[in-house]
């Protein structure tokens, strides 16, 4: 199996052409160097998740109006049916990652306490 790092997928091999010489240049990410670089990076913490890297819902948490909804969505997901009835059809979109529920229910016009109701008795299998 063929192992490619993030940078990898995305960079691929870089091209530069050298404005002092005739002839471009080609510059490859070696494996080694990418494992090198990726080896001091900090991770990345998308939105919604704490120090330690875990989501900030986890299984068996009520879902409140400020559970973000990435992570309703990762943890319940059998409530996604609910959340695309009243429009949040693009659960899956960068403001997912990092909006509460309460600006979502807000922008799609529904009432943030009777979808956390509705929401938390999806999760308890109501």
């Amino acid at each position: 199996m063929v192992s490619t790092t993030f940078k990898e997928a995305v960079l691929g091999d870089i091209e530069a052409a050298d404005a002092s010489k005739s002839a471009a240049a080609t510059a490859t990410i070696s494996a080694a160097a990418a494992a090198d670089v990726n080896a001091t990076e900090p991770s990345v913490k998308l939105p919604g998740m704490g120090n330690n890297a875990t989501l900030g819902l986890q299984m068996g948490e009520p879902i409140t109006e400020n559970s973000i909804i990435r992570e309703i969505i990762e943890v319940y997901p059998n409530t996604i049916p609910a959340l695309q009835e009243i429009g949040m059809g693009c659960l899956g979109c960068p403001s997912a990652t990092s909006e509460p529920l309460w600006q979502a229910a807000s922008i799609h016009g529904f009432d943030v306490n009777d979808l956390v109701t509705r929401l938390n008795n999806l999760r308890k299998g109501a």
